[in-house]
């Protein structure tokens, strides 16, 4: 079935990149309770060994109806909802490496850059929908998706440096993270494993956020957009925007209403918000200003 709708994609394949902790999964829970599209849900991501069977199965029981969740731990909707949105991301390690995120296009064989276009086309022709997925990994092997997907469309999610950081460090803080690296690894992680983790979670902001506007500009100049969190609280512009970018502007006719809190709280004492401001200060002079 999957070789029957595999070829030119009949609707457009979204993919939600950027730093983790900087807004994109209640982004992601909005667009897909919203647009009239398809996205990897729980029950699709518990059919991981045949994704084609998994989106069938989904859409079978759901009838690609709203999903109506808005709350995640750390990202995991895995206890919330089987139709919640997924990050879908053991899947990926069929042809990504576990211990590292960054991976240029000759890492990967033609056999299965071609593979991955065959699945994903198919699903996308079978469902007649766009396709949006949400995996900030793939913000790190946008050089990889340029071979799968030339005609792919990016959202770059982007927070202020300050607070993306301080999001990170506490849950850095609050894990007893020493000496280890949490959530995506940029290119060259390994050299900041010995710093102190406000310089880490700083250091993670930048590194990733250049990477991805890096590759971006390369491979796809004229298909990716930015929206930054703070400008979510306007939510109905925001909409509008997306559709507009995507060329798709069709709605789910009944959903609940997904608010988008867009606060920014400085959390840490005095002491660490100076430590991360002087932080962020160098790492502003050495890589694009966020």
């Amino acid at each position: 079935m999957i070789s029957k709708y595999a070829g030119n994609l009949k609707f457009p394949i979204v993919f939600l990149v950027g730093v983790p902790r900087s807004g994109s999964t209640v982004f992601y829970q909005k667009i897909t309770n919203e647009l009239d599209c398809i996205y990897p849900d729980n029950l699709v991501e518990m059919n991981r060994e045949n994704l084609f069977l998994g989106f069938k199965r989904s859409a079978d029981y759901f009838k690609y109806t709203a999903h109506n969740t808005d709350k995640s731990e750390f990202g995991d909707t895995t206890k919330l909802s089987l139709h919640a949105p997924s990050e879908n991301g053991f899947f990926w390690y069929k042809w990504f490496p576990v211990e590292r995120d960054y991976v240029k296009a000759e890492e990967i064989s033609a056999e299965s850059i071609a593979e991955i276009r065959k699945l994903f086309s198919a699903i996308i022709n079978y469902h007649q929908k766009p396709l949006i997925i949400k995996n900030l990994k793939m913000g790190m092997r946008l050089d990889v998706l340029k071979k799968a997907f030339p005609e792919a469309k990016f959202i770059l999610i982007k927070r202020d440096s300050f607070y993306n950081a301080q999001s990170i460090y506490r849950i850095r803080k609050n894990l007893l993270l020493k000496n280890e690296w949490w959530s995506v690894k940029p290119p060259d992680f390994h050299s900041l494993l010995y710093k102190s983790l406000i310089e880490q979670s700083v250091a993670q902001v930048f590194y990733i956020y250049n990477q991805i506007h890096q590759d971006l500009q390369a491979h796809f100049a004229e298909s990716h957009l930015e929206v930054r969190y703070e400008d979510m609280k306007n939510e109905e512009q925001l909409m509008e925007y997306i559709m507009s970018f995507i060329g798709f502007n069709k709605k789910r006719k009944q959903k609940e209403e997904i608010r988008i809190h867009a606060n920014n709280t400085n959390r840490l004492n005095d002491q660490e918000t100076r430590e991360m401001r002087l932080f962020i200060e160098d790492y502003n002079r050495r890589f694009i200003s966020l």
